[in-house]
């Protein structure tokens, strides 16, 4: 997006990913894309098209591409936050060694490897495409250091979005990925979510990772959830399906037990018609009121919160303020051709590989 727009936890929007033609599209993949927040606000503002099955041919947007390039401030990035960048219908090649950059390599590379004082949030509902990337990724990044090992870049921030209990696979796709930072998204929750039982965050490689061996590129020093973020549905800014506070309580305990960060969003709470007072529970309203008419809201404020619930947990700043390795806006004039070929030096590629 071209404006700069704010959420609770990330400054800007950035979403370089387009459809050829203008807006953005993205497929239904799951319970919680029912009531899409990023398909109302592209029919009302952008192509006006819905999040079908229809085939179409994403584009990069050069202009938006560069945006980060020419922000000194340290900023927090939310990509593709109104589409998926591991989309099946992105291409996914890689530069090894002669080949065209393709759309997620230049993102990454000529980016966010760029742009060590940002920090850039990624959250997918396709953890097996990330997992595909990156696996090729670092596999070339090795290759090309001749078997010597490239520590992920703390500035990236890899999420995956779960709604339900029959999506906890998607935890296990992202912590088979090498990340310096993972965090999971619960959002919109929509039923009881058991993060522990599969896989544990806390002893992963010893449970879960042991079904699928040990391939070399990943390293336990970068297991586990750094962080997770919960939510309860909203619809126009209404409440959309039920949030019950017991799930998003249960969730907290086992962050707590796992000593995760966990930043609440916006919850679902009761409320009587003409009374200011807020209730937990449908039956704690009625009880208050007898027989009046009670409905569920959608609570953002969170010193309105119940107390035990009022946890909003942010991102640290990232350490490394370097500005060592950032074009400056002359060296980037919006074109393509001057970002070709420039990798970062925070994963050792010179600037003419």
């Amino acid at each position: 997006m071209g404006k700069i727009k704010h959420g609770q936890y990330w400054d800007v929007s950035w979403n370089p990913l387009k459809v050829k033609g203008g807006g953005f599209h993205c497929t239904k993949c799951s319970p919680g894309c029912l009531h899409c927040w990023a398909e109302t606000l592209n029919i009302r503002f952008y192509n006006g098209k819905p999040y079908d099955n229809r085939k179409v041919e994403y584009v990069l947007d050069a202009k938006v591409l560069g945006q980060p390039m020419r922000r000194r401030i340290p900023t927090t990035y939310f990509v593709c936050d109104l589409c998926d960048l591991f989309h099946e219908a992105v291409p996914i090649t890689h530069f090894w060694p002669d080949k065209p950059l393709g759309f997620i390599d230049k993102v990454m590379c000529e980016v966010i490897g760029w742009c060590p004082e940002h920090t850039f949030l990624i959250l997918t509902k396709r953890p097996q495409g990330a997992l595909e990337y990156f696996r090729k990724f670092y596999a070339g990044l090795k290759e090309f250091h001749k078997g010597q090992e490239v520590k992920p870049l703390p500035q990236l921030h890899l999420g995956v979005s779960v709604s339900t209990q029959d999506e906890d696979w998607k935890i296990a796709e992202l912590l088979k990925i090498q990340a310096a930072f993972r965090w999971l998204s619960i959002e919109p929750i929509l039923g009881k979510i058991d993060i522990l039982s599969y896989p544990k965050i806390d002893n992963y490689q010893a449970t879960a990772f042991s079904h699928y061996g040990s391939p070399d590129w990943y390293k336990p020093k970068y297991d586990g959830l750094n962080w997770v973020v919960i939510g309860a549905e909203s619809i126009g800014g209404n409440a959309g399906r039920e949030c019950k506070l017991e799930w998003v309580r249960d969730v907290v305990r086992q962050c707590d037990a796992a000593s995760v960060p966990i930043h609440i969003k916006q919850i679902h709470l009761w409320q009587v018609k003409g009374v200011s007072k807020l209730f937990e529970t449908a039956n704690q309203a009625k009880l208050h009121c007898g027989e009046c008419k009670v409905k569920r809201v959608l609570i953002k404020d969170v010193t309105k919160f119940p107390k035990d619930l009022r946890r909003q947990e942010y991102l640290k700043p990232i350490e490394n303020k370097s500005k060592e390795n950032k074009l400056t806006k002359e060296e980037w004039d919006g074109s393509p051709s001057d970002l070709t070929r420039r990798y970062t030096a925070q994963w050792g590629l010179p600037k003419g590989f």
